[in-house]
């Protein structure tokens, strides 16, 4: 009997609302305000399980739906941001590998479009700075080197082999006329004694004169003189030197 739950059931009265569970049904009851009259409702257990099953499944997918759009939106948002960013990286690498002419093709009025603009900007001076530098080099008599002390690669001007028999197998510091050139035996021990000195000591500059095997097999005097560079952190970075 509904009695048997319910207070306000059968002339008693509610003061709160109230909800119970009877047999397969849950029960809601509660007092109209200001009126003798109360309200009672009943639902069956089993359609109520299956209606919060059925909203509860809605909810879910809507869920994973909004889940999924979410995703989609931020993955289009971080490719809309970073595609700029690897065309310059890609560009920049090409550049550091000798493809001096390649420029970055974005011409939006973004950020990304002003940084392009910037950026070739910048390397069409340095294109024109390393244009100048080699024609002055190509009118020098001097021999100008320069040892990247961080992958510890030698580069050399090209009049290198207008003057010097020796041709060195690839870039590496230990195929370079540093330590492969032929030296006259009385100054062998100095040249190289200096080379390393400059290489591994905290010096700063190094001159000294040697005979080395020039361009006919003869032992020409040649005076070397080099310069280290150090970064902001004191760690040197490049050598360059002159013949």
């Amino acid at each position: 009997m509904l009695s048997d739950y319910l207070p306000c059931y059968n002339g008693g009265h509610c003061l709160d609302p109230t909800t119970v569970t009877v047999k397969k049904y849950i029960v809601f009851a509660a007092s109209v305000s200001n009126s003798n009259w109360g309200i009672i409702t009943c639902y069956n257990l089993k359609d109520a399980k299956s209606q919060v099953s059925k909203e509860y499944s809605s909810v879910t997918v809507m869920i994973v739906i909004v889940g999924v759009l979410a995703a989609a939106g931020i993955g289009f948002a971080v490719f809309c941001f970073t595609s700029p960013l690897d065309t310059i990286s890609s560009i920049i690498h090409r550049i550091e590998n000798g493809d001096k002419d390649v420029r970055i093709d974005i011409a939006t009025k973004d950020e990304f479009g002003l940084l392009s603009s910037s950026l070739n900007t910048l390397f069409d001076k340095l294109f024109d700075s390393e244009q100048r530098f080699k024609t002055v080099l190509s009118m020098m008599d001097n021999v100008v080197f320069e040892v990247n002390l961080k992958n510890y690669r030698v580069d050399v001007s090209d009049n290198f082999n207008k003057k010097f028999s020796f041709r060195a197998k690839d870039d590496s510091i230990k195929e370079s006329f540093l330590y492969k050139i032929k030296i006259y035996k009385d100054d062998a021990a100095r040249f190289h004694e200096d080379v390393n000195r400059i290489l591994t000591e905290n010096i700063d500059h190094m001159e000294g004169e040697y005979r080395l095997r020039n361009y006919y097999g003869d032992f020409s005097w040649i005076r070397i003189k080099v310069k280290k560079y150090f970064n902001k952190n004191n760690v040197p970075t490049k050598i360059i030197g002159m013949l």
